[in-house]
């Protein structure tokens, strides 16, 4: 018996979407949601050769006694070309915000990392709150979920297919035993289902890229780890690598995700209930060492190796080659 799939398709299989193919007839939203995770299909540009890293902002970490941490920002990156004379728009997105001592929001997701419409990359999810939500967002790579009971209350956020995944989930035990989940990374799920709570998870690494992201910390190539969550009584749980912030723990240390790098804040706990915000994102764009852009906007840092040039944009600003 045949069936109907999305795309207008009627076939007894479901149809494949791919970076090289798409049959069928498609609404605006599966194409966009497609476009999101990096595999609909694109008409080839002519133009300068680029191999490409575009890191979102991370999400802002919850607050309480057991904070979820906040998601990494998606993370991109892959090859394509840029046509030339156009000035192409860079965004850098702004880390969530952390959520106040109130114990009841969460933290704010982080906004979007792009070149111009071509790779757009979705900010971290928001960790979740002690208090009424205990839900992490969903986001690039997702919240981690909160101290909720047993059966509700401790989900973790999703994270965006093709950039990041999703956060760890909150733990519930009784009244004594329970912490929330970390925040996701865009390599790897946040940690949970620990009376501690969980760590971030990992970033993304990118081995063409190892003198960037998280590289100043000593994580090179790493971009948009998960935050650590919160908790009352341990030690911080530990932020992933790609400038995840750790949860604030038994010291009361304070840990937003690192500025460029794409990671979530940590979880607030500890006393120090209120939820740190995430890592501001980065984009990096490589070209071959012969190709010069002819113009930039944003104050791009501009490397070179034996073979490659290196423009790193930490704040919005525009490329023309």
């Amino acid at each position: 018996m045949s069936k109907r799939y999305p795309g207008g398709v009627i076939s007894a299989t479901v149809p494949t979407i791919s970076t090289s193919s798409a049959s069928g007839f498609y609404s605006a939203t599966n194409s966009a949601q497609s476009k999101q995770s990096g595999t609909w299909p694109e008409a080839p540009r002519s133009g300068v050769a680029i191999t490409y890293v575009v890191a979102a902002a991370g999400g802002g970490g919850g607050a309480g006694y057991g904070g979820g941490g906040g998601g990494g920002g998606g993370v991109l990156t892959g090859s394509g070309n840029l046509p030339t004379g156009i000035a192409h728009t860079i965004t850098i997105g702004s880390g969530g915000a952390g959520t106040a001592q109130n114990q009841s929001s969460r933290g704010g997701n982080g906004g979007n990392s792009s070149i111009s419409t071509y790779y757009v990359a979705i900010g971290g999810g928001g960790g979740c709150s002690t208090g009424g939500n205990r839900n992490g967002l969903d986001g690039g790579c997702g919240g981690g979920g909160g101290v909720g009971s047993v059966t509700s209350g401790n989900l973790p956020g999703n994270g965006t297919t093709g950039q990041g995944y999703a956060g760890g989930f909150g733990y519930y035990d009784t009244s004594v035993n329970m912490a929330a989940g970390g925040g996701g990374g865009a390599g790897s799920p946040g940690g949970g289902v620990s009376y501690t709570g969980g760590a971030g998870g990992y970033g993304k690494y990118i081995a063409a890229f190892v003198n960037f992201g998280d590289a100043p910390a000593g994580y090179n190539g790493y971009f948009s780890g998960g935050g650590g969550a919160g908790n009352n009584s341990s030690p911080p749980n530990y932020g992933g690598p790609g400038g995840g912030g750790a949860g604030t723990g038994s010291g009361g240390n304070l840990n937003p995700g690192r500025a460029n790098t794409g990671g979530g804040g940590g979880g607030g706990g500890g006393g120090y209930w209120y939820g740190q915000a995430g890592g501001s994102g980065q984009v990096v764009i490589r070209v071959l060492l012969a190709v010069t852009a002819s113009a930039t906007t944003g104050s791009p840092a501009v490397t070179t190796d034996a073979t490659y040039r290196y423009y790193a944009f930490n704040s919005s600003g525009s490329i023309t080659f």
